[in-house]
């Protein structure tokens, strides 16, 4: 929004009547705007760019402004003084003095603008987003933001819990909550990412919003073609990940990412229609390769070591193999904009983003994390049919928007949107055979081998007996492995997902003890959710790390009668979400010093399971919002601000997916004397007889199967939404022409939260809030995050452009959010952090994302050359975060890695990592519209290799938590003594993963 005053330049009394009128290539037509008695002036709806504003009156010289950088969601302050015609002065044209401070909101986060993101590196290469450069991964630039598996997060929160929007209407998953349209910045304008204070017309987030705003054409021509590529050849030394008691080694390699594309927009009729297109596509190819070493031993038959008496190891000639892990990505988008007449604007916007990756030899993409999947642990730790997968998937949105001025003198505005969205996803075995076949791989169930004491040999053939015992030590194990996998690709699953939304604001600018911008506004949207899912071969086999057995790790399926089992190949359901939302608000502006921003904002939420009846109610959602703005220049130059705001969650889909559709579950053990799951053949044969099932897994009256999750799980009568407050206090100064610089302080913490709960030892679940109602017993859910944000940011001006920032942070509690990043369990509401209450001891404490510190730096200088030679614009990006805690964990049965032996955060803390990134670029304009640049990005200049991650398992064994002492007080969960030679896992506190080395991206961009 653009407001502000003007004034008579000789006798400074307001000066009503004036015509304000604002132009600008982000703008198909002028908006004009007429000031009132007070001499104010309002100018809505104003897409984020590069603004013109002239002001005419009559009796009064004309007066212009020009370089105006206005944003997204930002409320800038400009004053105008005129002068009379009496004086005979010259038209006033001022250039460059815009003010920087939005002195409107108390909201924090950043405005991301195509200027800013074309002179820095960003969206690095093989981070989530970076290939095809999506929007999402330009948002870590954020003060405090971080990236997790699935995102980046914001002010404490996980990623899915972000609101994603694209042009004003959500383009989040309907089932996860992740971004599903990661559109390229070279079709969006601006992202206005809002991290905290976040007015009521903003809802069902309690994470940031992410409000992407995509470019449309106007009465000129304007186009663009790029290509970028990042050669593998040119990727620093990557450091691997060996892991201690395991022969075999991954190497992942970046081969290529390269993307293609064009954009264009115009006019179709002058002052009338207009069109924008784009189109892109993109390609990530990694060449992962995976090899085998062996242990050595001396001339005594016993292991030889290093100087730090780690085991010395050797690999083994002719073990190399390489995969591809591959996906392609294609994005479209077009855009229709229509003048009906002055009052009344219509936009139709279509995109879609469709990528395809894995199957036919090649391992997958994950479209959730951006990263390669190479199996468990991410290495290649199993034959290829058992850890490979193929991924589909699109996202296609179709946005109608309505923009009416309901009077003449611009005071009322009508602003509605209509938008659906489709989307499809999932993951099937990579020879594409369906879910429920017994043909192909559907047909054959993974084998989870998790026993110590294992050889590659078990499972592979080696050559030249290269992992033969040393003839003095015959029981040796040169080749050890852990965790592999055999068989089919264990779970599978497809998902098709539509949201029908509507929006309607109504906005009023009226007087009244100063100036007002009043909104009352409506919205809702209806989700289906239609999934298949299940497992190959209809059960996946696990053997058992303590006893020579193997049990059912999953199998659908239910009991008819005492041992009757009834095996499920998959299970169907289809689930639905009704969200209503509406709120009121009004921005009080007193004297141009004072703002008001009060409000509050009502959702509710109602899911519905497969049988269309109503299986969970969440009304009474309401979100008091207020804020105060202070600004003592008058003048849009400097603001105090606070804001305390409550945030309701939008809960997804795939809660109802699995316990509310009734996910019923078998589980066996099988006697490995009688059935060998390693054959595929036995696994449907022998493996099912009842010579196989071994009567240690029922309750009477069962003796050898036990079925639990077996209906619709129950739910709390009395469920409360999840919710966080906010608290916010700050400061912004404009230090400089177009500098300003802001402190913060922000504070979170978790309200309510949902979970699955269990009495029995996880035979039934139940849903409620940790600590309330039905679960009052169960430990209350945490979370709390306090925060100082410094920030400095520069626009464009005098050649240079700057964002930096530096967060200092605390974040503890219990619960970390939608997924578990211990484990990267992705099952919002149902993850295992309250499934039983021999799993609760040790929990509090640091949560991943504790952070302490952040250094964030952006910048870049354009250095124009001689004789029209054109410019060079060396850019800059600096990062520098302290390290995440780490965790002692162990098994409990079923439960691997989520008994904490000692308190939360116990372990080593990761070490720092740091990225300098560097960006080159020349360009040339060829004449007043055409140019045409070359850029050189090196990401990680000096090739930092920072442990990125350790590992966390301490034992696979089951285990009691140590309450009071540490890991040297451990004993297994049957009180038996543990034994650390035997049962300690030998990686534990090892690197898994190191920060991604130096890749250097080339690009080259034509505009007309």
């Amino acid at each position: 929004m653009l407001r502000g005053r003007i004034e008579d330049a000789a006798s400074g009394a307001p000066v009503a009547d004036a015509v304000v009128t604002v132009t600008s290539p982000s703008l198909p037509a002028e908006e004009i705007a007429v000031t009132d008695t007070t001499g104010a002036y309002r100018i809505q709806d104003l897409p984020p760019g590069l603004y013109t504003l002239r002001v005419e009156c009559e009796a009064y010289q004309p007066y212009a402004h020009e370089a105006l950088d206005l944003h997204a969601d930002a409320t800038i302050q400009l004053d105008a003084a005129l002068l009379p015609e009496t004086l005979q002065a010259e038209e006033i044209v001022v250039i460059g003095k815009t003010p920087t401070v939005d002195v409107g909101s108390s909201a924090i986060g950043l405005n991301i603008t195509s200027e800013l993101t074309s002179s820095v590196p960003v969206a690095m290469p093989g981070s989530k987003g970076g290939a095809a450069r999506s929007f999402e991964a330009i948002a870590e630039m954020t003060p405090g933001a971080q990236s997790d598996a699935f995102g980046v997060a914001f002010q404490g929160s996980s990623s899915p819990e972000n609101r994603y929007l694209l042009d004003g209407l959500s383009v989040s998953n309907a089932t996860y909550g992740v971004l599903a349209t990661p559109l390229s910045i070279d079709f969006i304008k601006e992202v206005s990412v809002i991290s905290g204070g976040y007015l009521p017309e903003y809802g069902r987030s309690t994470g940031g919003i992410l409000n992407a705003i995509t470019k449309t054409g106007s009465n000129e021509f304007h186009g663009s073609t790029f290509f970028n590529i990042s050669p593998g050849g040119l990727e620093g030394p990557r450091k691997t990940a060996f892991r201690e008691g395991d022969s075999i080694v991954t190497s992942p390699k970046l081969n290529h990412i390269a993307d293609i594309g064009a954009d264009i927009g115009g006019p179709l009729v002058k002052d009338k229609l207009w069109f924008y297109l784009g189109l892109d596509f993109a390609r990530t190819r990694y060449d992962v390769r995976r090899s085998l070493r062996r242990q050595l031993f001396g001339s005594d038959g016993m292991p030889e070591t290093d100087s730090a008496g780690n085991p010395r190891w050797q690999n083994i000639p002719g073990t190399e193999r390489t995969w591809a892990a591959e996906q392609n990505m294609l994005q479209a988008i077009g855009k229709l904009t229509w003048a009906v007449n002055d009052a009344h604007r219509l936009t139709l916007t279509l995109n879609g983003v469709y990528p395809r990756s894995g199957g036919n030899g090649d391992f997958g993409i994950s479209p959730l994390t951006g990263q390669p999947l190479l199996g468990n642990e991410n290495r290649l730790n199993g034959t290829y049919d058992a850890i490979a997968h193929r991924y589909s998937g699109n996202s296609t949105n179709a946005i109608l928007k309505w923009a009416a001025e309901l009077n003449e003198d611009k005071s009322m505005f009508l602003d509605t949107w209509l938008g659906w969205h489709n989307g499809s996803g999932g993951r099937l075995p990579s020879d594409g055979s369906a879910i429920g076949s017994m043909s192909g791989l559907a047909g054959i169930s993974n084998v989870w081998w998790l026993r110590p004491g294992h050889s590659i040999t078990d499972f592979e053939r080696v050559p030249g007996g290269a992992c033969d015992a040393p003839t003095n030590n015959p029981e040796a194990n040169v080749c050890p492995v852990t965790n592999y996998h055999t068989g089919g690709p264990e779970f599978i699953d497809q998902q098709i997902m539509n949201r029908v939304q509507a929006r309607s604001i109504l906005t009023k600018l009226f007087e009244g003890l100063g100036h007002h911008i009043f909104k009352v506004g409506i919205d809702s949207e209806f989700q289906i959710h239609d999934g298949k899912r299940g497992y190959t071969g209809a059960r996946d086999y696990v053997e058992y790390p303590d006893f020579p057995i193997f049990v059912d790790g999953r199998v659908y399926g239910y009991l008819t009668g005492p041992d009757q089992p009834v095996v499920l190949d998959s299970i169907h359901s289809t689930t639905r979400s009704l969200s209503l939302g509406a709120f009121v608000q009004d921005s009080w502006n007193i004297q141009d010093r004072v703002t008001l921003n009060l409000g509050i904002r009502y959702d509710a939420q109602f899911l519905y399971g497969p049988d269309n009846a109503l299986a969970m109610s969440l009304p009474n959602q309401w979100s008091p919002r207020i804020g105060v703005v202070y600004d003592p220049t008058q003048s849009g130059r400097a603001k105090f601000y606070t804001n305390f705001a409550r945030y309701y969650e939008s809960v997804p889909l795939r809660m109802l997916d699995r316990y509310l559709s009734g996910e019923p579950l078998l589980m066996a053990a099988r006697d490995p004397s009688v059935c060998n799951p390693l054959i595929p053949s036995q696994q449907q044969n022998e493996c099912l007889s009842d010579a196989a099932v071994l009567p240690v897994a029922g309750y009477p009256p069962n003796a050898k199967y036990d079925a639990f999750s077996s209906s619709t799980s129950v739910i709390d009568p009395a469920l409360r939404p999840p919710s966080t407050d906010e608290f916010v206090l700050g400061v912004d100064y404009e230090i400089m022409e177009d500098g300003r610089l802001g402190l913060a302080y922000t504070k979170r913490w978790l309200n309510d939260t949902i979970e699955d709960m269990s009495r029995d030892g996880g035979s039934t679940f139940f849903f409620g809030n940790p600590g309330r109602g039905i679960a009052r017993d169960f430990p209350t859910a945490q979370r709390r995050y306090d925060a100082f944000h410094l920030q400095f940011s520069k626009r464009m001006s005098h050649g240079w452009i700057t964002q930096a920032s530096y967060t200092l942070s605390w974040l503890r509690g219990n619960y970390s959010g939608l997924f578990r990043p211990e484990d990267n369990q992705f099952d919002p509401h149902q993850s295992a952090d309250f499934d039983i209450k021999d799993l609760y001891t040790n929990r509090m404490g640091p949560l991943p994302g504790d952070r302490r510190h952040f250094i964030k730096l952006f910048g870049a200088k354009q250095i124009d050359l001689p004789s029209d030679f054109g410019y060079l614009m060396p850019g800059l990006a600096v990062r520098a975060y302290s390290g995440e805690p780490t965790n002692f964990l162990g098994a409990y049965g079923p439960y691997v890695d989520n008994v904490y032996i000692e308190p939360r955060g116990s372990g080593e803390r990761l070490p720092w990592t740091c990225s300098i990134d560097l960006r080159l670029a020349y360009g040339i304009k060829l004449d007043k519209d055409r140019s045409i640049a070359l850029t050189v990005d090196i990401f990680n200049l000096f090739n930092f290799q920072s442990i990125a991650a350790r590992d966390e398992r301490y034992t696979a064994s089951n285990v009691r938590a140590v309450q009071g002492g540490s890991a040297a007080d451990l004993t297994n969960a049957d009180g038996t003594p543990f034994d650390p030679m035997m049962q300690r896992n030998p990686n534990f506190g090892k690197a898994t993963a190191y920060q991604a080395p130096r890749i250097f991206r080339f690009g080259l961009k034509g505009t007309f």
